[in-house]
């Protein structure tokens, strides 16, 4: 079966329709392909969470943090490199202390966004290496 541009791609998933779906979602996603069986949403919307909506420590003891954004690419919903670095630095705040932090985001992948968190996992792996 062949599809042409204006057919959809059965391997495509739309992102879920609100904050609370895609949260599971990623909730879910964690516990199956992070290893982390009891990851569980952390506090709610107006609750200080210093950047991390799923908390949970996998198979090997990693504890680790996920911040969920979901943005309407329909309202030119954006993530900035300032977005990034302002959670970054909520989630520094955490405790117990993560030891790896994610950010999902229903946007398409962005080089800028991309290359700033590599330079920026590079740079904090090199400084906790120099501690």
């Amino acid at each position: 079966m062949e599809f042409s541009d204006r057919q959809i791609d059965p391997l495509r998933l739309d992102p879920p329709n609100n904050d609370d779906l895609f949260e599971d979602f990623c909730c879910d996603l964690a516990r199956d392909h992070l290893n982390m069986p009891g990851a569980q949403r952390f506090g709610r919307s107006g609750h200080s969470q210093n950047g991390v909506d799923i908390a949970g420590i996998d198979n090997v003891g990693i504890m680790i943090g996920i911040q969920c954004k979901k943005k309407n690419r329909l309202l030119k919903g954006k993530l900035t490199v300032t977005d990034v670095e302002n959670e970054i630095k909520e989630a520094l705040k955490f405790n117990p202390p993560l030891e790896r932090y994610i950010i999902a985001s229903t946007l398409p992948r962005d080089p800028e966004l991309q290359s700033f968190a590599l330079k920026t996992t590079l740079d904090l792996f090199q400084k906790s290496r120099n501690s």
